[in-house]
Formats: structure tokens, C-alpha cells, sequence
């Protein structure tokens, strides 16, 4: 009975010389994608542009998901939730 004691001691000492470091890195590592998460918020990014395009919003959309050209000049734009819209140019 006075073996099991230190052997279990021995398995615990293990376990936490296995895990401690595993769970710091764990923690780091969320800490880490956290700190990017908040301050390097690609909505704010700046865009260079080509010469002749310009940034204009053309509609507003809830989940936008896809945008095509149409022959004629119009956009076709589809929604996540399975709408349709076609901009015109000229609005």
C-alpha cells in the first residue's frame, strides 16, 4: 500500500510537467489571435486603387455573397438568402 501512493504522486508530478506547458501555449496562442483579431481589423484596411476605378457603394444588401456583370452595364448581385438584385447603372 506504501507504493501506490508515491507512484500515483509520481503520475500526477508527470501529468502537470505534460500539461501545464500545453495549456500556457494553448492560452497564448488564443491571447495572441485575440490581440490580432482586435487591432488589425481588415474593414479599416486602406485600398490603393488603380487610376480610372473608383469606390462607390451601389446598394445595400444583407450577406451579400456574388456579383456579376451583365452585357448591357447592369450587376446582378445575390444574397445569401437567396435574393436577386439588378443595378442598374444608371441609379
Amino acid at each position: 500500500m506504501g507504493f501506490l501512493p508515491m507512484s500515483r504522486g509520481v503520475q500526477v508530478s508527470a501529468v502537470r510537467r505534460v500539461l501545464l506547458p500545453a495549456i500556457i501555449a494553448l492560452l497564448a496562442g488564443f491571447l495572441l489571435t485575440l490581440l490580432l483579431y482586435l487591432y488589425a481589423n481588415p474593414a479599416e484596411a486602406q485600398v490603393t486603387l488603380p487610376s480610372g476605378f473608383n469606390d462607390k457603394r451601389v446598394a445595400t444588401m444583407s450577406k451579400p455573397i456574388a456579383l456579376a456583370p451583365t452585357p448591357d452595364g447592369r450587376m446582378l448581385v445575390t444574397s445569401q438568402w437567396g435574393q436577386l438584385r439588378v443595378l442598374d447603372k444608371n441609379e
